[in-house]
């Protein structure tokens, strides 16, 4: 092939969209044999709907909500999803993953509701990062004008980032329009008591497998940061101070 004709044939290599490209990879039949395929097919249509409906820009030269870049990988138990803003070793931004750990895959379809709630949370925190008027959170404390946020769009998420009662509003209008079916009577109003700001409305009343570690909690009671300081170590002799705060941290050890 001549200079000429390679030069030519370079020049009309199509663009590809690379958020596009992965998103068809990873649910139109690329890896047929990847168990989440069919799963992250499902969030994609739903988060589709989310960023029209509830994350449009506010005037035409706003910025727009990132496009939609899905994953799931295999976290810490306490992790149900996030994002990164940061590139990835692809050079892409924008990434909201889900942790395998909490996608049962036999039960999945049943659950659509809480993992699209995870979605929607997700799609705030970027929302947040991106368009005018937003703050976002920092050192995963989920301030009031985030909380404020995720109800206008019917998601009820306290300072710890958990969701303390089911989603309702414009979440559920999501919910319709995606034939996805509403909660049984009884777990419409369940609420998540305030002695337990880390749980989520979907733990409550269940059995739940919890995330165990070898490492010794050193806390400190003088500590007046919100939320505490605190700090795991896997030696049980240690004498901290927090320069911080000034607390002396003592190991949490039972007996």
């Amino acid at each position: 092939m001549s200079q000429e004709s390679e030069a030519q044939l370079l020049t009309e290599l199509p663009e590809v969209d690379p958020y596009q490209a992965i998103r068809d990879y990873s649910t139109n039949g690329g890896a047929p044999d990847w168990a989440y395929k069919d799963f992250l097919a499902e969030m994609y249509w739903i988060g589709d709907r989310f960023r029209f409906l509830h994350l449009s820009r506010p005037t035409e030269d706003a910025p727009e909500v990132p496009p939609l870049l899905l994953s799931v990988r295999k976290m810490r138990h306490e992790i149900i999803g996030g994002y990164h803003t940061q590139r990835n070793e692809f050079g892409m931004r924008w990434d909201i993953f889900f942790n395998e750990v909490h996608i049962k895959l036999d039960t999945w379809r049943e659950e659509r509701r809480r993992y699209a709630e995870t979605l929607l949370h997700e799609l705030l925190h970027l929302a947040s990062e991106n368009l005018p008027g937003y703050r976002k959170c920092v050192n995963n404390y989920h301030h009031s004008e985030f909380q404020e946020l995720a109800r206008s769009v019917g998601l009820h998420v306290n300072s710890e980032g958990a969701h303390t009662r089911p989603g309702d509003g414009l979440f559920n209008r999501v919910m319709e329009l995606c034939e996805i079916p509403p909660l049984p009577e009884e777990q419409k109003s369940v609420e998540v008591p305030l002695s337990s700001p880390r749980e989520n409305w979907w733990d409550v009343g269940r059995d739940k497998k919890r995330g165990s570690s070898t490492l010794i909690l050193y806390t400190s009671d003088q500590c007046p940061e919100h939320p505490q300081c605190k700090i795991r170590s896997g030696r049980r002799d240690l004498m901290i101070g927090c320069l911080k705060c000034g607390g002396l941290f003592v190991p949490q050890i039972s007996t």
